[in-house]
């Protein structure tokens, strides 16, 4: 993955000042300036102590304006960076866009407000209002590496939690912190045997202060869930990247941001930035994951594929209007939690007598709160009334481990009840009306087809039967060709399928007895089909290598849920790998995988 360039420069006046000459050459005296408008602008709008904040008076349509002058805001430490103008010309008309940064260090926590700000533009005075900021209080940098002023790039990663329970979210933050132009960044991610993780940002960037001295950040978010309990250890991530060497020969002397002709203005224009290649790694996080306590007995049958360890809910969302017997209306439940959804791939909902259901595609969406991951996985199911009468959906009810408690709770959706009219489809048994044989019916006759005079023969001539006889031995010859090729076609295919995979054959998958023994031949059995794909890969490499090669998607679904299963057997604590399927279990479904790739799919 490759990120775009960090720039300490932001502005350049120089530049922008010769930009603005000679568009003004260009147009000469025929364009017009757009409507005169000022506002402010403040980013980020929310922080803490330790970062810094930009604002900005944006001013357009003004042929030229002064900088601002500033009121008030001494909730901050200001500093004027300088102006960043955009100038556009459509049919004659310029667009011109001036901002005045300033960049702010807040002094305190609290809600906090931004200086008031006032422009003259011919004669007339532009006011904007000051703008409300929230600052936290911010953590300390002292765990960074580097002095003031000695690192000019810090990478560090860290965890919300220094312990957790089986399956519990845990954010690994990943930050980058650089004093100097970066460009062509490469992450290259370990993998996380041990974890499933979901990605909350890749890449928000901000300003801070790190021992007094003003950094870009760039930083990784991700939501890891341990899948065992003992000590696991988030391995430290690598970055390449190419930094950008200061250049050389750069005079000290009087040199004018504003004069389009400077010595300085010239080498930004014509001298060619020289960059160095960099290799960074953070530190590693060491991890205590505590093992789940056991779930009561009347919970157990409601804990799903997957105990959810974090704050669960279930709602509904349903149609309350009166229906038809017959047609069918549309039930969703959402299922949001700070757990992993992604085991659960089916709700369970109680169908009261009377009533056909009819589940459909799960849809997922992820969402940032607080810091952590949301998911929520929507469950729509299509209901179909079979007799008229009041219906009533019980409630779905779902357990989960709360961590902040160290129990178990349920979460329960609201009842779904709906009327419904018209002729009933099923009897007093429930069984469908109408099912009885109906009488036979004499089919209907049609009228015979009315005859129309005879048809008159015109013998072919000779260029005719010509033409005819070219056109159809033509044909005969594309049609054989084409039958050979799908002939030679189909045969190659049959000879390639038919071979077995690699020596692995059903006898061999027979002899496994243990979960090791089950990985080792299903990682034999992916690295003989799938190219460039070792056994000793990792499972997170297996599962993107089966799902992008292989051409039956049904298939591919099938081996990565195998793997999926396998990891959390492998994981789980003793005593779970019985309560789940277990290796017999796997070995049934790893059966028909085994059958189809030897088929060739």
């Amino acid at each position: 993955m490759v990120i775009a360039t960090m720039n300490s420069h932001f502005y350049r006046p120089a530049l922008v000042t010769l930009l603005l000459l000679i568009a003004t050459m260009l147009v000469g005296g025929t364009a017009a300036y757009a409507q005169v408008s000022v506002r402010a602008e403040v980013s980020p709008q929310s922080g803490d102590t330790e970062d810094i904040f930009t604002f900005a008076v944006v001013i357009e349509g003004a042929r030229s304006a002064a900088a601002p002058s500033l009121s008030g805001g001494s909730d901050f430490q200001v500093r004027y960076v300088g102006p960043n103008s955009f100038v556009s010309i459509v049919n004659g008309s310029i667009t011109a866009r001036t901002s005045h940064v300033f960049q702010m260090t807040p002094k305190r926590e609290g809600e906090l407000l931004t200086p008031a700000a006032r422009v003259t533009i011919d004669g007339r005075d532009y006011e904007v209002a000051p703008m409300s900021v929230q600052v936290e209080k911010g953590k300390p940098s002292s765990n960074l590496t580097g002095k003031p002023g000695d690192a000019d790039v810090i990478f560090r990663q860290s965890a919300t939690s220094s312990t957790a329970y089986e399956g519990q979210q845990v954010v690994n933050i990943v930050d980058l912190y650089t004093a100097v132009s970066l460009t062509d960044l490469e992450p290259m991610d370990p993998t996380t045997d041990g974890f499933w993780q979901e990605p909350i940002s890749e890449g928000d960037r901000a300003q801070r202060n790190v021992n007094g001295r003003p950094y870009e950040t760039l930083q990784f978010v991700r939501a890891l869930y341990p899948l065992a309990s003992g000590t696991l250890v988030i391995p430290p991530r690598r970055l390449r990247a190419k930094a950008l060497r200061p250049p050389r020969n750069r005079g000290s002397s009087s040199f004018d941001p504003f004069d389009p002709f400077s010595n300085d203005l010239v080498d930004q224009l014509f001298q060619r930035p020289e960059y160095e290649q960099i290799s960074l790694r953070t530190n590693q996080v060491s991890l205590t994951v505590k093992p789940l306590p056991p779930a009561p007995a009347e919970l157990q049958p409601l804990l799903g594929p997957s105990t959810l360890v974090g704050d669960t809910s279930v709602t509904v969302d349903s149609d309350v209007s009166l229906g038809r017997v017959g047609e069918s209306k549309t039930i969703t439940y959402h299922v949001v939690s700070e757990g992993n959804l992604n085991p659960l791939t089916e709700l369970s909902m109680a169908a009261p007598d009377g009533l056909k259901v009819y589940p459909e595609r799960p849809e997922t969406k992820r969402e940032r709160r607080g810091g952590k991951l949301l998911l929520r996985r929507s469950f729509p199911f299509s209901v179909v009334p079979l007799k008229p009468g009041l219906i009533k959906i019980p409630p779905v009810q779902l357990a989960f481990f709360n961590p902040e408690k160290g129990q178990y709770e349920l979460a329960v959706s609201k009842e779904v009840s709906f009327a419904a009219q018209g002729e009933s489809l099923v009897d007093e048994r429930g069984k469908p009306r109408g099912s009885a044989s109906a009488p036979n019916s004499p089919l209907p006759t049609l009228p015979p087809l009315p005859f129309g005079p005879d048809l008159e023969y015109n013998e072919a001539t000779l260029l005719e039967s010509i033409t005819s006889a070219i056109s159809l031995k033509t044909a005969l010859l594309i049609a054989s060709v084409l039958f050979g090729l799908w002939l030679l076609i189909t045969l190659a295919a049959r000879l390639r399928g038919a071979a077995p995979v690699e020596g692995l054959t059903r006898d061999d998958l027979e002899r496994v007895e243990t979960l090791p023994q089950l990985e080792d031949f299903l990682r034999r059995l992916a690295a003989s089909r799938i190219p460039m794909l070792r056994e000793e890969s990792s499972l997170d490499e297996i599962r993107a290598r089966v799902s992008s090669q292989t051409k039956d998607p049904d298939l591919a679904l099938a081996v990565c849920s195998v793997f999926d299963e396998l990891e959390l057997l492998r994981y789980g604590t003793p005593g779970q790998a019985e309560d789940r399927e277990g290796t017999g279990g796997l070995k049934a479904r790893v059966r028909p995988l085994l059958k189809a790739w030897q088929a060739g799919n």
